[in-house]
């Protein structure tokens, strides 16, 4: 098996990354595979007993982002799987990567906000691309304005 990997978070930002995503899996004819990434290490330091309430929510609320990317993508002939994972993003990227020997990967430019430090500026991003390139086989595509 090949494909494309296409992690969204969901919201407006993941609108161009669907859409390159479409794109990409029309013009190689390979299976578009969304990933969602649940991550609630934040709160493990929490005394909060709705840890497993929270995760449970994220994990719904992945899956109808990604019921919606996947709807798009067979609207318009591709063939889309959609994945719910818990972890760190890249460690579940390179696990998919593994599992369905992607071809390339599919990441969301940041949208800058005033005011806002990013975990994913432009910098972030590049280094975060080449340890994922490094890792696996695949490639990594941007959506939006190229690097």
């Amino acid at each position: 098996m090949s494909g494309i990997i296409c992690a969204i978070r969901g919201g407006e930002g993941s609108r161009p990354t669907i859409k390159k995503g479409i794109e990409e899996s029309l013009a190689g004819g390979t299976t578009l595979n969304f990933l969602f990434v649940v991550d609630v290490d934040f709160m493990k330091f929490s005394s909060s007993s709705r840890l497993d309430t929270l995760w449970e929510e994220l994990d719904n609320m992945g899956e109808f982002i990604l019921l919606a990317a996947q709807q798009k993508a067979i609207e318009q002939g591709v063939r889309a799987e959609a994945y719910v994972r818990h972890g760190k993003i890249m460690e579940e990227i390179i696990k998919l990567s593994a599992e369905i020997e992607a071809d390339s990967v599919i990441l969301g430019m940041p949208q800058p906000v005033e005011g806002e430090v990013s975990t994913f500026d432009l910098e972030n991003l590049k280094t975060f691309a080449a340890a994922i390139e490094e890792k696996t086989n695949a490639k990594v595509l941007f959506a939006g304005d190229e690097l």
